[in-house]
């Protein structure tokens, strides 16, 4: 379990692609990570990466002194609904521990499971501040509400608003606003349009909406 509260960014350093007539075999994803994040973090720990709650299976020294290589698997399931199978050596990367009792929850409850991807489809900056809109499968639309609870690329966001795609009558569009903080400590301030961010719907929006 997560909050969404990004501590530190890592960047992609490389990733195995598994022979492509073996679909379920798991593809070993790497991230170069700062040792001030990595202090303590032991084999089998929970780590979220860009959203993505992994499980730490080596961890190994780095040409830089000053970082630490963690390895982990992409499952089938993973490669499916997430970006990460896709991401070039050296993206950036949102990254956070797993909490423990007793921690501050400065964001919102974040499993680290991930819905689905959401596309940037506009940018408006506004001073210090910057609001996104993304576009996303409209079978989502039941779990997305104004004000309501969104976690994207690993990061607890407020929606904003919910709108109809007007180009695309299977998506629907909501935006989100980041502060000037967010911006500086997240990869947003480096998102482009049509750049493809991780979902992680409010769980209980989801499972309200499943249930009703």
């Amino acid at each position: 379990m997560f909050s969404g509260i990004v501590t530190h960014q890592g960047t992609v350093a490389a990733s195995n692609k598994p022979d492509i007539h073996d679909k379920n075999r798991e593809r070993v994803f790497a991230v170069v990570a700062p040792v001030a994040f990595c202090e303590g973090l032991k084999v089998g720990a929970s780590v979220s990466c860009n959203g993505c709650c992994l499980t730490l299976k080596q961890a190994a020294e780095s040409n830089d002194p000053g970082m630490q290589v963690l390895h982990f698997g992409l499952s089938p399931e993973t490669l499916a609904r997430t970006t990460l199978g896709t991401l070039p050596q050296n993206t950036a990367l949102n990254l956070e521990r797993a909490l423990k009792y007793g921690d501050e929850i400065g964001g919102q409850m974040v499993t680290g499971h991930i819905d689905g991807t959401a596309s940037l489809i506009a940018i408006e900056d506004l001073g210090e501040n910057r609001s996104l809109t993304f576009a996303t499968d409209k079978t989502f639309a039941p779990m997305l509400a104004a004000k309501g609870g969104i976690a994207l690329d690993g990061v607890s966001l407020t929606v904003n608003a919910v709108m109809p795609d007007p180009h695309n009558s299977e998506r629907i569009c909501f935006s989100v606003m980041l502060i000037a903080h967010t911006l500086a400590v997240t990869t947003f301030g480096g998102l482009r349009p049509r750049d493809l961010v991780n979902l992680e719907l409010d769980p209980m929006a989801r499972y309200s909406a499943t249930r009703s």
